[in-house]
């Protein structure tokens, strides 16, 4: 997302919207932590959503960020509030997680850039089968396929 900004654009407190929502699915682990969403953060978002043309409703269903890893990154990403009800019931510290993300922007704050994406929904990743036939040996060592 870095190339999207010109280098006139690298002062501080400045904010950066998308119009090009940019749906994703990344594959995270759960941390159980969360924090309330900061105040520029909440500002950025009901900007966000009045260009948009979304909901007051919606800017504010984005009360609490979660922490997730991916790669051994952490990334706080701010969840909605009814999503994240669901977080304590279906989840486990340590869980991996997909999550459908959507590109707000971003706020420049301590000389970088924090970007904002939004969780609108989560999935637990469904138990992938192996697409590589079962293979046995005959005794005399000889391999033939199980199907």
């Amino acid at each position: 997302m870095e190339g999207d900004i010109d280098k006139r654009d690298q002062k501080e407190n400045n904010v950066v919207f998308h119009a090009n929502i940019l749906s994703s699915r990344v594959r995270v682990t759960y941390t159980g932590t969360s924090r309330a969403i900061s105040k520029s953060k909440t500002e950025m978002i009901r900007n966000w959503c009045k260009l948009m043309g979304q909901t007051q409703e919606y800017a504010d269903s984005y009360e609490f960020e979660f922490l997730f890893i991916e790669d051994s990154v952490e990334y706080w990403l701010p969840v909605q509030t009814k999503v994240s009800a669901y977080f304590d019931k279906e989840l486990t510290k340590g869980d991996a997680i997909d999550l459908y993300l959507v590109r707000a922007g971003g706020i420049r704050t301590a000389g970088k850039w924090d970007w904002m994406l939004l969780v609108e929904e989560f999935q637990k990743p469904k138990v992938s089968v192996s697409l590589v036939p079962r293979r046995s040996t005959t005794k005399a060592g000889v391999l033939f396929d199980d199907h």
